[in-house]
């Protein structure tokens, strides 16, 4: 552990910041103090920048020998962890479909297909925004002037009661829609 700054420890040493740590199995860290600090201000610290970000744990090569021994070992080793494993091969695409709908799911974002006036086929690239998002939402991400001049939109999808539905502002996007802004 290393020590940087102008501050200075109050009322516990180093070894007590060192001790502390290791107690949240923190084995290496650059300590940066300002100020007068006690042990108490550090451990608040430590929680105060923690960030839990989405995880999933992907298994590749289940095309190899003993893959799905191993798979069988692992799936028993997290028994008890709320990580989501997804096993696959990209050798042969086994599973790749369901790993990027996985990974849209944990990470609460659609993909929504926009769709010029007169056109019969919406663009293959699709919008990405997060779940919930509005059509209004989604005219401002495409363009300023779509946003501003925004009249009405139709959807064809899963948001959509019929296709080619029209709906105003407010309407929730899904996952899949194909969206024509007015």
């Amino acid at each position: 552990m290393q020590m940087i700054g102008g501050g200075t420890l109050v009322g516990c040493t180093l070894e007590d910041v060192k001790r502390l740590l290791a107690n949240y199995r923190i084995n290496s860290a650059l300590l940066r103090i300002r100020g007068k600090v006690t042990l108490e201000n550090i451990e608040e610290s430590l929680f105060s920048s923690l960030v839990y970000k989405p995880t999933i744990l992907v298994a590749n090569k289940l095309d190899v020998k003993g893959a799905e021994v191993n798979l069988i070992q692992l799936r028993r080793f997290m028994k008890d962890s709320e990580i989501p494993l997804i096993p696959i091969s990209c050798k042969n695409n086994r599973g790749l479909e369901r790993l990027g709908d996985f990974i849209f799911q944990m990470l609460r974002i659609i993909r929504v297909y926009p769709k010029e006036p007169g056109l019969k086929e919406p663009s293959p690239k699709p919008l990405v925004i997060e779940e919930g998002s509005t059509v209004i939402e989604a005219a401002k991400r495409l363009h300023s002037k779509l946003y501003k001049e925004f009249r009405y939109a139709r959807i064809w999808g899963p948001s959509a009661k019929y296709p080619g539905q029209r709906v105003g502002p407010t309407h929730v996007l899904r996952d899949g829609d194909i969206i024509e802004i007015r």
